[in-house]
């Protein structure tokens, strides 16, 4: 009887260690959380979560290519901390308690004047699973001209990624010998790579008979509106990440800037396809 009564007082005493134990390790961890965990517009999400295949749930979904060390599928919360953490600005979290884009700044000296580099991670408002990348560069003074930094980026893109696609390719895909290439007769080209990359390009300039030209390197230039996009495409053309600017002649070059932006077909797909599970699986209250 004596011993069965010290050891329900030492079970007691255990509990009691074990509540004390996680109400401190609770403070501690709000102690030491990052701004970010507290921001409005981030901290509903978990810097723990993570995107995981559809068929292997063990299986990390993420892009092969990143921009600034940023990959489609990645957290924005955790991703986000990374890019301060690495000397970014926030510029702006749209949306609020729904927020849905952060934008994250990086300013170096350019000349007379500065150089921004403008980040925008578009991620899924539920989930916090990043589905679009865009980044911009731009010269705070208007006179000055952008295409020496054009340049630098070009060759630092392809140092990264390795080369877009050339002139060459685009006519091999298009089964085309010579000359330029319609945009059109390109996207159809890709109907059996990927469906969502036809639906992409045809969408990329409103000109119906925009063709697709060769800069002096042999590179493919992309008509898209105004601009000229060089492509790195992944994944049988699942995955693209674009290069884009005026002609280096256009008058306003300089305040348009230059943007990639990098895109996943699959990985959106799996983002919102997994929103979808997840309402249809929670449970209703009376």
């Amino acid at each position: 009887m004596f011993l069965l009564l010290i050891r329900s007082k030492a079970l007691c005493f255990i509990r009691r260690l074990m509540i004390l134990g996680a109400a401190i390790f609770g403070l501690l961890n709000q102690a030491y959380a990052h701004p970010l965990e507290q921001t409005e517009g981030l901290k509903r999400f978990s810097r723990q979560q993570t995107l995981s295949a559809p068929t292997n749930p063990k299986q990390t979904l993420q892009s092969s290519l990143d921009i600034k060390e940023v990959k489609l599928g990645q957290n924005i919360l955790d991703k986000a901390i990374a890019l301060i953490e690495n000397g970014g600005e926030i510029h702006t979290i749209t949306g609020g308690t729904r927020s849905e884009k952060i934008t994250v700044s990086f300013f170096q000296p350019y000349q007379e004047s500065r150089l921004e580099q403008r980040l925008e991670l578009y991620f899924n408002k539920h989930s916090g699973f990043i589905h679009q990348l865009n980044l911009r560069y731009k010269i705070s003074s208007a006179y000055l001209s952008i295409e020496p930094v054009r340049t630098q980026v070009l060759e630092a893109a392809i140092a990264k990624y390795g080369k877009p696609l050339s002139m060459q390719d685009v006519r091999t895909l298009s089964k085309q010998t010579k000359g330029e290439v319609k945009l059109a007769k390109f996207a159809d080209a890709l109907q059996d790579n990927s469906p969502a990359a036809v639906t992409f390009f045809k969408k990329m300039s409103f000109a119906r008979n925009a063709q697709i030209s060769q800069d002096n390197q042999n590179l493919a230039l992309f008509p898209a509106g105004f601009d000229q996009c060089y492509v790195w495409p992944q994944d049988n053309f699942n995955e693209l990440l674009t290069f884009c600017a005026f002609a280096p002649n256009a008058a306003n070059a300089a305040s348009r800037g230059l943007e990639f932006s990098l895109l996943n077909f699959s990985i959106a797909e799996t983002i919102i396809e997994q929103e979808h599970l997840n309402k249809a699986s929670t449970p209703l209250s009376l």
